[in-house]
Formats: structure tokens, C-alpha cells, sequence
């Protein structure tokens, strides 16, 4: 079977809790000689800890298989770390050994700024920037409305779909038996606003299906998006 290798993004969504890792500086990364003895070291001075290969962040446009992964997450308790400080690490927080780093990721960061938003399924009253997902309940989404998306000089939804994904099975349990590999997704994106201060929206399609018209259709009616909308489809 092929081993599931998480990104931090992942983690934060399932777990909700802080990332401890360790990078490596070697690219064969935790295939290194590094990337061995710390394992070697945590499984024979932590082995209750549990520790796993870390992806990339889906921010960075990377993949990575086994060979290549140099980060490992260690899910340290309070006293773990701090016996993996103790041998680890100077008063300052810097490694001992120039081969490798442990960082930290805060959870409440990440959420700050991707994890928050929480889908509806009321059916808008404006237009803004979305994320929605069609779903078997019905189309549910997160907007940021027209004003915001202004001020904030944001052309689209700062979130991800798995970000909506992850409010959605916990809000309506009835979608966890979902595969969201079969749904169809999308965002509603801006341009520039003309002179006289009006929005050019873009509807962009993410569907399973080879034909889109029918969830171009479906999705214009519902967010109201007016005539001469750009749609772009991607399906797979």
C-alpha cells in the first residue's frame, strides 16, 4: 500500500494543534544519515512519541515522495520536548546539530488566516469572493464580501476548499460519508475595479465532470452572477 504522507495543512485540519517538526537539512532528508540517527534517537528515547513524515505546505507548489521528504513531525508532549531540548538544542533554541532544525507551526496562525472560514448554505444576497462546494445537501460556500475584498486588496478567496471542507462534515455529519473527490467546487474571483468602481467576476470550476455547462449554470443562478460572467472549468 502506499504510505500517506500528510502536508502541516492536513494536520492542523484534523488535529487542530500546534506542528512540531524537524527539517533536515540534507535532501535526502529523513533518509540522510541525519534524518536515521534522529529517528534512531527518538525511537529508543521517546517510543511512546508518535512521529510521522511531514509533506510540504500546499502553499509552497511542492510534492514529495519518501525519498525527498525532510521534514518529520514529532507530536511531542510538554516533558517529550523538553527531553528533546535537553539533548537537542542550546539555551537559545538552536540545534546542536547543524544537519537538522526543530520548528514550530502554530496552529492558531494557520487558522487565523485559512482555518476560520465557515461555510453556509444560505443563498447570498451579494456577490464577493468565494469558495463554494456542490454538494448533495445543496451548495454551500464563504464569502468575502465586495467592500472587504477591497480593503484588503484581495482578487480571491484567502482560503482553501479544504478549508471549507473541514467546517462542512463537522456542521452537517451527514456530508463525513462524502467524497469530495466527486464533488464539483469552485471560487468566485474579482478584477480590478473599473472607474466608475464596478467588479469583473470570474466563476472557476472544479468538477469530476468532463461536461460543465450544467454546474456553470447552476452556480451562475445561484450566486447571481450576472451575463458575460468569465467562467474557466477544470475537471479530472
Amino acid at each position: 500500500m502506499p504510505q500517506l504522507i500528510r502536508t502541516p495543512e492536513q494536520v492542523f485540519r484534523e488535529e487542530s494543534k500546534d506542528i512540531y517538526l524537524i527539517h533536515f537539512r540534507n535532501r535526502k532528508g529523513i533518509n540522510s544519515p541525519a534524518g536515521r540517527e534522529i529517528q534512531a534517537w527518538l525511537h529508543t528515547n521517546l517510543p511512546h512519541t508518535r512521529i510521522e513524515l511531514l509533506a510540504p505546505s500546499e502553499d509552497s507548489g511542492y510534492l514529495s515522495g519518501n525519498s525527498g521528504v525532510c521534514n518529520l513531525r514529532v507530536d511531542f508532549s510538554e516533558a517529550d520536548l523538553a527531553t528533546f531540548c535537553a539533548r537537542w538544542e542550546t539555551p537559545e533554541g538552536k540545534s546542536v546539530d547543524r544537519r537538522f532544525q526543530c520548528f514550530l507551526m502554530p496552529y492558531q496562525a494557520w487558522f487565523e488566516k485559512h482555518g476560520h472560514f465557515v461555510p453556509t448554505k444560505e443563498r447570498p444576497t451579494a456577490l464577493g469572493l468565494t469558495l463554494w462546494w456542490d454538494t448533495p445537501t445543496g451548495i454551500i460556500h464563504q464569502q468575502i464580501s465586495k467592500e472587504d475584498a477591497v480593503t484588503r486588496h484581495l482578487k480571491s478567496h484567502p482560503g482553501t476548499p479544504a478549508d471549507l471542507w473541514m467546517h462542512a462534515v463537522r456542521l452537517w455529519p451527514e456530508l463525513a460519508s462524502v467524497d469530495p473527490s466527486r464533488l464539483t467546487r469552485g471560487w468566485i474571483e474579482s478584477a480590478e475595479p473599473d472607474e466608475a468602481g464596478d467588479v469583473t467576476w470570474s466563476l472557476i470550476i472544479d468538477s469530476p465532470h468532463s461536461d460543465t455547462e450544467d454546474d456553470s449554470a447552476k452556480a451562475r443562478e445561484w450566486f447571481g452572477l450576472p451575463e458575460g460572467t468569465v467562467v474557466q472549468a477544470y475537471w479530472g
